[in-house]
Formats: structure tokens, sequence, C-alpha cells
């Protein structure tokens, strides 16, 4: 079981990202589901022990490292704004653009094998995000939670899913392209608030 650790320990850090390279090294050369816990602390060149310090098991760190690139790409694209525009869902649209191409890279002989343990955090994650942004902006909308929780979950999903499907495709139009012709449709969610 994973210890709470001092996340601002410059060796709590560096250990997280031993292990995080390590899993993505791995990751390039095997499946997810073949790879196990002992693997992971050998390639970062740690004990297990230490690894169960920081994480329950290898679904764990899987589900840490999704969140925390989700996190690096949402934040880089939107920055500091404040409030839902059609410039942030566009941003938002990139942010998972990016951040499939930097996983899919990173991890390609795993990539599939993980796919839905990513899609459920980024669902999560980009719906909680919308939602931030939203309370801070309320008094704009409607305030019937239930449905603002149903149309963010909504967004959500199509923005990922249609990221997906593209991404599935192969990318056979640019990402702009896509955000294109997503946009206006996403944008609609918006009217029901």
């Amino acid at each position: 079981m994973a210890l709470k650790l001092n996340e601002k320990d410059p060796r709590v850090i560096k250990t997280r990202r031993l292990i995080q390279e390590a899993i993505f090294n791995l990751s390039k050369v095997k499946n997810f589901d073949a790879i196990t816990v002992s693997d992971i602390a050998k390639k970062a060149e740690i004990n297990r022990s230490t690894f169960y310090a920081h994480f329950q098991d290898k679904y764990d760190l899987l589900e840490s490292i999704v969140s925390d690139q989700l996190e690096y790409f949402i934040s880089k694209r939107i920055g500091d704004k404040l409030e839902i525009t059609e410039e942030v869902i566009r941003n938002l649209i990139l942010s998972i653009c990016d951040y499939h191409e930097d996983l899919s890279q990173r991890c390609k002989y795993s990539y599939r094998s993980f796919a839905s343990v990513i899609e459920i955090k980024a669902k999560v994650q980009l719906r909680q995000v919308m939602l931030t942004l939203f309370i801070k902006n309320e008094n704009k909308f409607a305030h019937d939670k239930m449905k603002i929780e149903l149309i963010f979950t909504m967004i959500s999903s199509s923005i990922y899913d249609g990221v997906q499907y593209w991404y599935s495709l192969g990318k056979k139009v640019n990402s702009i392209i896509l955000v294109e012709e997503m946009l206006p449709f996403i944008m609609t969610y918006f009217t029901l608030l």
C-alpha cells in the first residue's frame, strides 16, 4: 500500500520521476499487461518496497501518470484562463490532441492496452476542469446542478471521443482542422446552460 509521502521532497520527486521513466521505457518494448512491478523497480533501479511506498500497484502508477500528463497538457494550453470561452474549449480539444500524441509516442507498445484507463481518467479530468471554470463564472448560467453536471459530462465525452476517433483513423487531417470541425458542435452544448 502506498504511503503518504511529502510530495515536495526532492527525493520523492526524483524517485517518482525514475518510476515514471521506467514504465515509459518498458512500455516502448512490452505490453502494459506483461509489465510487472518487479520490471518497473528493476528498470528504475529501486526496490519493490520503494515502488510500493509511492504507488499501490502498476495501475495506480498508470492513473497517476495519466492524470499528471493530462494536467500538464491542459495547463499548457489554457494557462490561467478563468472562464469558459470558445478559445478555452478550442485549447482543451488541442490539449487532448497533444496528450494522445505524446502518450502514444512514449508508450508505443502499450498505448492501446491502457486506452480504457486513459479514457476514463481523461473524461473525468476534462469534466472537472470545465466545472471549475464554470463555477468561477456561474452567475452567467442557470443553476440546475444536475443539468450542469450532465452537460459537462457530455462535453468532456464529446471532446475526448472526437479526438480519440480522429487519432484512431491516423490523424488524416491536422488538429486545427479537427478543432474547427468539432467546435460548433461542442459550443451548442453551452446554449443548454
